[in-house]
């Protein structure tokens, strides 16, 4: 006899349809498919102005794909070989990927005196609004890599996004120096009034702004990086310059999960050797993502 209490499995599979529907959790009810291979240049509206950007997505069977945006560096741009390199990787082993110029930056609009890390990181968001809205890319594995300020902007977005919506981080030589400098009166190798900062400033052949620095400063890129409990991996060269090396160092001290990787003879660009921050960007990725 049938226990009273029994509930016919036809009730279950529907309850449990129904629920799948409304949660999203439909990942056992879709097949995977086999996305074509993606390669284009889109442009979206950033912090000011127009960004531009290159979303390319491997041939790859999945329900949905994972996504890592890869943000450059200071005065840098998306497709400086360094970056390249972690891209190229990455595609390789069927993770699609998103390269912005930050404002400033590039082929993307803004004055470069106008650049912020204030204004880089809700480029980010942006950007990361419109990677999260692209009907294959599967939201709930969305990384973030950036290089020396890009490592300090991806850093701090993780921190604000949380684990839920940036899965994992790499931060490639991150430049936490240039905040750490910066509430020393310092840019680098150079030194900077930080009771009266001067409306402009003249650096590496580029005039920076006063809101630059004055953002440099207020940001305090451990202290909002820190609150990231998802996993980070930072990859530093140890012939980079000394501040960078120094601060670098001082990432797992404020993260939950952090692995740091110090890599023998490499400089901040890593053009001795590419392909080794590339895969370990990989590696850790693969695990994490």
């Amino acid at each position: 006899m049938k226990s009273p209490l029994a509930i016919p499995w036809k009730v279950v599979l529907l309850a449990f349809v129904v629920v799948s529907i409304i949660t999203g959790v439909d990942f056992y009810l879709r097949p995977a498919k086999v996305w074509p291979e993606l390669n284009y240049t889109e442009t979206i509206d950033g912090s000011v102005g127009k960004l531009v950007g290159d979303v390319q997505r491997p041939m790859v069977q999945a329900r949905k794909v994972p996504v890592v945006i890869i943000c450059h560096g200071l005065t840098g741009w998306r497709s400086e070989k360094h970056n390249m390199a972690v891209n190229d990787s990455l595609l390789a082993h069927g993770y699609a990927t998103v390269r912005f110029d930050f404002n400033g930056h590039g082929e993307s609009e803004g004055r470069f005196s106008g650049m912020t890390i204030e204004n880089e990181i809700e480029d980010l968001h942006r950007i990361y609004d419109y990677v999260a809205g692209l009907p294959w890319v599967d939201s709930k594995r969305i990384a973030v890599a950036g290089h020396s300020q890009g490592g300090f902007v991806a850093g701090v977005f993780a921190g604000d996004m949380g684990r839920k919506k940036v899965k994992c981080a790499v931060l490639l030589a991150p430049a936490a120096c240039i905040h750490v400098d910066a509430v020393n009166g310092l840019f680098f190798d150079a030194s900077v009034d930080i009771e009266e900062i001067p409306d402009s400033a003249f650096f590496w052949g580029r005039w920076f702004g006063r809101d630059y620095f004055r953002a440099a400063r207020e940001i305090d890129v451990f202290e909002r990086t820190g609150v990231y409990d998802g996993p980070v991996l930072i990859v530093q060269g140890d012939a980079d310059m000394p501040n960078l090396l120094r601060d670098s160092r001082l990432y797992p001290q404020y993260l939950k999960n952090c692995k740091y990787v110090e890599l023998p003879g490499l400089t901040h660009c890593y053009p001795e050797n590419y392909a080794l921050p590339a895969s370990e960007a990989l590696a850790f990725i693969q695990e994490n993502l």
